[in-house]
């Protein structure tokens, strides 16, 4: 957070603060400003209040702001060529289930996706019909959902989930150690 020069204030502000991020690129992003003008739009707008003692004065103002760039340091500090990666922590889905058609498929992902949800896990069964599971993959991948849990017969057959992070690597684990495997793969 630094004072911003003459040059680079708000018009109108008698000093306006920037708040910068630095990208890993090792260039830096303002994501949020702040701008003390004093009286100088009050006496503009005669905005004014009556103290204790009735004497009209003009109000002082500031206004503070975080703009849309937050969101692009979000996307500039957490992504790849392949598209967004959003930590867990505030990815609107935390965990997306793909499902490989087959025989109860849907049945056991519809069970996963209520466990899931009973341990407060923000996630969302991938039911398009119109769509392969790779082409599913690439789709969630993209959209930077930081965990694909992928479930085709395999999975079913071994009462198993096979866990994708959009940060790579896979680990297939046992349905009672989901939430466990989630836990220790998920990046925070």
């Amino acid at each position: 957070m630094e004072r911003r020069p003459e040059w680079d204030k708000f018009p109108g502000a008698f000093y306006s603060i920037g708040v910068d991020t630095f990208l890993p690129s090792g260039r830096s992003l303002q994501i949020a400003t702040i701008h003390q003008y004093k009286d100088n739009f009050s006496k503009a707008y005669d905005i004014s209040y009556t103290d204790e003692k009735g004497n009209r004065k003009l109000v002082h103002q500031t206004t503070f702001g975080i703009s849309e760039r937050l969101v692009a340091a979000i996307v500039g500090v957490h992504g790849d060529k392949k598209g967004l990666i959003l930590p867990p922590s505030v990815a609107p889905i935390q965990v997306v289930i793909v499902p490989i058609p087959g025989e109860n498929v849907m049945e056991y992902a519809r069970l996963v996706l209520k466990k899931l949800k009973s341990k407060g896990i923000r996630a969302e069964l991938d039911e398009r019909e119109q769509y392969t599971p790779g082409w599913k993959f690439n789709d969630w991948e993209e959209k930077g959902v930081p965990v694909r849990l992928d479930i085709g017969r395999e999975e079913v057959n071994s009462g198993s989930v096979t866990i994708s992070l959009r940060t790579g690597g896979k680990r297939r684990v046992k349905l009672p150690y989901l939430i466990k495997g989630l836990i220790q793969l998920s990046p925070r």
